[in-house]
C-alpha cells in the first residue's frame, strides 16, 4: 500500500452573517476565485409542513415557483434567466424548502430580482397547476411502481406513527387521492403561510462581499 502523507491543510471562508430589516438572514461565504456567484433561499417548510390530509402540497408548490410569477410567464422567466446567463431551481427536504440561483457576478442585480420574484410572487396559474398535478401524480405511480420507492412510501408511517409530521409517504409527493383534490387556493396559502422573511435564510457563496450584497 502507498504510504500515507500528511492530510492537506483545508481553509474554509469566514462566515460573514447578517439580517435584513424585513427579518431575512443572509449568510456569505466570500470565494473571489471565478466571477460566479451561488445562493440558496431557505424556507422553514418542507415536505414535513404537510399534514395527513395535506401530504403532497409543499411539493405541488414548491414546483409551480418556476412556472410563472405575477409580473412573468413561464416563458418569459425562462427568457430572462437565459439571458442572464443564470440557472433556477427549486426542491425540498422534510424540513425546508429551497430555492437555488446560480449566477454570473456581471449579472447578480438581474438575477437575484429574478431569485425574488420567483420566491414572492408566484402565480400559481390555473393551466400550469393542471400540468403539475399530472406530472405529480405520474411521479407517484412510477414511485409506486418501483420496490424502492413503495418501501419509500410505507416506511415512514411505520416508523413514526399515523399523525406523525414524520409519517407522510417518503419523497413529498404526497398521496394521490389529496394531490387529484389540491386546489390552486391551496397552494397559494401554503406558499403565502410559509414564504415570509423573518422563516427564511439567504446563503450565498461566490465572488460578492457582504456590502455589494445586501443592498
Amino acid at each position: 500500500l502507498p504510504a500515507l502523507t500528511d492530510p492537506q491543510k483545508v481553509s474554509f471562508p469566514e462566515l460573514q452573517r447578517a439580517t435584513l430589516a424585513n427579518g431575512l438572514k443572509v449568510v456569505l461565504l466570500e470565494r473571489h476565485a471565478v466571477p460566479l456567484v451561488n445562493a440558496v433561499l431557505t424556507i422553514d417548510a418542507g415536505a414535513a409542513s404537510d399534514g395527513p390530509d395535506t401530504a403532497g402540497t409543499a411539493r405541488f408548490a414548491l414546483d409551480l415557483l418556476l412556472k410563472g410569477t405575477t409580473t412573468r410567464d413561464t416563458f418569459q422567466l425562462a427568457d430572462e434567466r437565459d439571458a442572464l446567463g443564470a440557472q433556477l431551481d427549486v426542491g425540498n427536504t422534510l424540513d425546508l424548502s429551497t430555492v437555488r440561483l446560480s449566477a454570473l457576478r456581471p449579472n447578480l442585480s438581474g438575477s437575484l430580482a429574478l431569485l425574488a420574484d420567483v420566491a414572492r410572487n408566484p402565480a400559481f396559474p390555473e393551466d400550469m397547476v393542471e400540468i403539475q398535478r399530472k406530472q405529480q401524480l405520474a411521479a407517484i405511480a412510477q414511485q409506486q411502481a418501483s420496490p424502492t420507492g413503495a418501501a419509500q412510501r410505507v416506511l415512514p408511517g411505520l416508523i413514526y406513527g399515523p399523525g406523525h409530521a414524520y409519517a407522510n409517504p417518503g419523497g413529498g409527493l404526497g398521496r394521490a387521492s389529496i394531490v387529484q383534490s389540491l386546489s390552486r387556493q391551496a397552494l397559494q396559502a401554503w406558499h403565502a403561510n410559509w414564504f415570509k422573511p423573518g422563516s427564511a435564510t439567504l446563503i450565498v457563496a461566490g465572488d460578492v462581499t457582504m456590502a455589494q450584497l445586501l443592498p
